[in-house]
């Protein structure tokens, strides 16, 4: 076993573009690309990509699935779209904030959530414990399709009219 960190499918386009990384946890996160002020302006007025290899990939199911994501997340998931990405805090019942994510509705009623930590199921179950709800963390078993495909979130402003409409998160998970 080596001490390397791991590197995502999107390492080598980034590096080529002037990615400066880091080691976080095991995984290298990309920091940024040099300009700041650029990399923001340009996110601001087209589109931009992040990478998120590396973050948790939960499956969550069950009919019970939307309540039980519902009671820790701050976004509101009552009126997600399918296809729709809601990015938000997880907190407790004081409102500490204990992690933050994105949570996309699927068609066939399910949910990919993404999260820092690996401890989201025992964050649901401790939020709704009577919950009919499966969450299955997809990272371990995609690492390695993952080093073939491109694991990211896209960002596309306002102005860039995407498909969707208006500016917001479009996903691709490619996990098989």
């Amino acid at each position: 076993m080596t001490d390397e960190p791991i590197r995502s499918a999107l390492y080598d386009v980034q590096e080529r573009q002037g990615g400066t990384f880091d080691d976080f946890g095991g995984w290298l996160w990309t920091l940024d690309f040099g300009d700041i002020g650029r990399e923001y302006d340009a996110l601001r007025e087209g589109a931009g990509m992040w990478d998120v290899y590396a973050l948790n990939k939960w499956h969550v199911t069950g009919p019970d699935a939307q309540a039980a994501l519902q009671r820790g997340f701050t976004n509101n998931l009552a009126t997600q779209q399918v296809g729709q990405v809601r990015y938000g805090a997880f907190v407790d019942d004081n409102g500490l904030l204990l992690d933050e994510g994105t949570i996309y509705r699927r068609e066939d009623g399910s949910y990919f959530a993404f999260t820092n930590t690996d401890t989201f199921d025992a964050f649901v179950r401790g939020h709704s414990p009577d919950a009919n709800v499966t969450l299955v963390n997809r990272l371990p078993s995609t690492s390695n399709r993952c080093r073939r495909h491109a694991c990211c979130s896209i960002r596309a402003a306002a102005s860039a009219a995407p498909r969707s409409g208006v500016g917001g998160w479009a996903c691709h998970w490619a996990w098989g």
